[in-house]
């Protein structure tokens, strides 16, 4: 699985006919769909990044045969940077879209449903994307994440590299050289040009730091999880030794990435007076000297 718990940062409500249905259940929504937003939910919508889970939840109270309560249903991340884009051909209020892919859906044969003294869904029950932390007042973001990631033990998305645009055959194996397609362009909402990043890569660098127990910055050590406490569990930022911006669409590979602290990951983007960036290995000598 290329994502983890901490991953889940954010929480969303949605419907479908005022409750009569499920929402995101039709035909062609296993792998990816286009979330819908109203216009004074689109700022909280584009905040969200590829690589961050939203948890969409949903209250169903007049289906047949099922009983009214809020359940759980998906687990879904932007497949891109792209900001909410309106769809004029609907003709509800929620016209506005982000395509997202599918980490986990709940069967309808295996409803997820939690107790309002565990989980609360009361204060993110507005439809736009709120934060994982108003799941509890009791609860540390942490445990509500792995609260939320045990409810959806065994209903995975195994496939979800087909979901975000990665080749069958670069399924995650560690082992094995990986690299994945980056700097594809695509034009923003804003109409600006900018180089896609693959979310999935940075997963597995930090994925693969992890199981060493090295997940540190490369140029100064720092480690977010030593001075932070469970805070700064997982959390590191992720550069590349050959500028995304530079070089158009290329395969990157493990290797051709770092993993920085945000100061250092700040002064690696900032030229030097001969007009070019550091290295990794150049920065980390000025460290040393310090």
């Amino acid at each position: 699985m290329l994502f983890k718990s901490s991953d889940l940062l954010w929480v969303k409500n949605v419907k479908r006919d005022n409750g009569t249905d499920w929402a995101y259940y039709e035909n062609s929504t296993e792998q990816r769909f286009k979330l819908n937003f109203s216009r004074t939910q689109i700022k909280q919508a584009n905040l969200v990044k590829p690589g961050e889970l939203i948890l969409l939840f949903q209250k169903v109270d007049k289906v047949a045969g099922v009983s009214p309560r809020t359940y759980l249903t998906h687990l879904v991340t932007p497949i891109d940077y792209s900001e909410a884009t309106e769809n004029t051909l609907l003709t509800h209020d929620f016209k506005w879209e982000r395509e997202v892919a599918v980490i986990a859906k709940a069967s309808l044969d295996k409803k997820i449903f939690t107790q309002a003294n565990n989980l609360s869904f009361f204060k993110p029950n507005w439809g736009k994307v709120c934060s994982i932390s108003l799941l509890s007042e009791n609860k540390s973001i942490e445990e509500i994440q792995n609260e939320v990631w045990r409810l959806f033990n065994g209903q995975f998305n195994n496939s979800v590299l087909t979901a975000i645009d990665i080749d069958e055959g670069e399924k995650l194996n560690l082992d094995s050289e990986i690299s994945f397609l980056e700097g594809k362009e695509r034009e923003a909402f804003r109409k600006h040009v900018w180089r896609e990043r693959s979310p999935a890569i940075i997963n597995i660098c930090k994925k693969r730091a992890m199981e060493k127990g090295n997940l540190h910055c490369e140029c100064c050590d720092f480690d977010f999880n030593h001075f932070y406490g469970s805070i700064g569990f997982s959390f590191i930022e992720c550069h590349h030794r050959l500028p995304i911006a530079n070089g158009g669409e290329r395969k990157t590979r493990i290797e051709d990435l770092a993993l920085v602290c945000a100061n250092c990951h700040r002064m690696l983007h900032r030229k030097k007076d001969d007009g070019k960036y550091h290295t990794i290995e150049s920065l980390k000598l000025i460290i040393s000297k310090d």
